[in-house]
């Protein structure tokens, strides 16, 4: 853990697994990375967990600390009272030119996932109205 920290710096974030890992997740922008250290403080893994792969794994009914230990934490969080629901964005690329949002759906008085949804990043690829087709 010390050569790690030296390296990365102090960890944004720090999770405990259910299987006693400990997850130390860095989020820059379009990426989080999770390093994984076993009881022995030793790495297991190291991983850039905003893909594909890992967003199909949301499922309904999911926590907060589900999520948050498969993606790390939001970037953005957005609560709407009148559907009671609470959105953890979570911006990433999917290609070189492929600027995307992944939306993640919360009941906000249980606390566990109603949907996803996949968006462009209006931020990072603006809809040009103007441009003639």
């Amino acid at each position: 853990m010390t050569e790690v920290e030296a390296r990365m710096g102090k960890p944004p974030a720090v999770v405990k697994a259910p299987d006693g890992d400990t997850l130390w997740q860095f989020p820059t922008g379009q990426q989080t990375w999770v390093v994984r250290f076993g009881p022995d403080q030793r790495v297991r893994s190291v991983e850039q967990v905003l893909t594909l792969q890992q967003f199909a794994r949301i499922r309904p009914g999911m926590t907060r600390e589900e999520v948050r230990l498969l993606l790390g934490p939001p970037g953005e969080t957005t609560t709407f009272g009148r559907t009671n629901e609470e959105v953890w964005s979570f911006r990433y690329q999917a290609s070189a030119s492929d600027n995307r949002v992944f939306n993640v759906n919360f009941d906000a008085t249980r606390g566990t996932v109603r949907s996803t949804g996949d968006q462009p990043d209006l931020l990072l690829n603006p809809i040009n109205f103007s441009a003639s087709n």
